[in-house]
């Protein structure tokens, strides 16, 4: 019920209100003895804080958990809520916080995508390099050279392709390239004179009126 109170006060524009309902509301949770429901609601309650614009408090309820999963779940979302927001800077900081590695590559993916939707190649290139998680990484090369192939760097997104460890993903990412190559050199191949059938020679007509006369002279 507060954090319903909380979202009709974000809407109507009193963040104060909301922040101090959020703050009401984590006290109740702390009195739930079911360790589930207790991490859920929580969660719930960070998520509504991050996107109430407190990121500090969001962190700090997310100190909270103390199971690591838990913790990197809550901070993975206050990331995702950073990244497109466009605070790219806080939500590799806050990545950064995070223990458990595929989260972590998961935060990480949402960054380099909003880099990407940006146009920041170079920023979401950086990116990828933080991710550990191998096929995580791919996707978002792959995702990189694509856009790279879309904006006409076809010498970079072929450098990116390189790095795409799993065939399965590269292979899209290679097909977009290949055939904008195809493009940029042109479709028109000239092709050589086909070769005239060799026919067969002409042979001198027969003068059917000459030999006719020649026969009949033997007669």
């Amino acid at each position: 019920a507060l954090r319903d109170i909380a979202a009709v006060q974000v809407k109507t524009g009193d963040k104060t209100g909301a922040l101090q309902t959020l703050a009401n509301a984590l006290k109740a949770v702390d009195l739930i003895q079911d360790a589930q429901k207790k991490n859920m609601d929580q969660r719930d309650i960070a998520d509504d804080q991050a996107n109430a614009g407190d990121v500090p408090g969001a962190l700090k309820t997310a100190d909270l958990f103390l199971d690591t999963g838990w913790k990197s779940t809550v901070q993975e979302d206050i990331a995702d809520v950073q990244a497109k927001a466009g605070d790219i800077a806080g939500a590799l900081k806050t990545a950064g916080l995070m223990h458990k590695a595929d989260i972590k590559s998961r935060a990480l993916e949402t960054v380099a995508e909003t880099q990407i939707k940006a146009g920041d190649i170079a920023g979401a290139q950086k990116t990828a390099d933080l991710i550990e998680d191998a096929h995580t990484k791919d996707g978002v090369q792959e995702a990189i050279a694509e856009a790279q192939t879309k904006a006409g760097d076809i010498a970079g997104a072929q450098k990116t392709a390189d790095l795409i460890e799993d065939r399965d993903i590269k292979r899209p990412a290679q097909k977009a390239i290949d055939d904008a190559k195809k493009k940029a050199g042109g479709t028109n191949v000239a092709q050589a004179p086909a070769h005239p059938a060799a026919s067969a020679p002409s042979q001198p007509p027969v003068a059917a009126g000459i030999v006719s006369d020649w026969l009949d002279k033997l007669d």
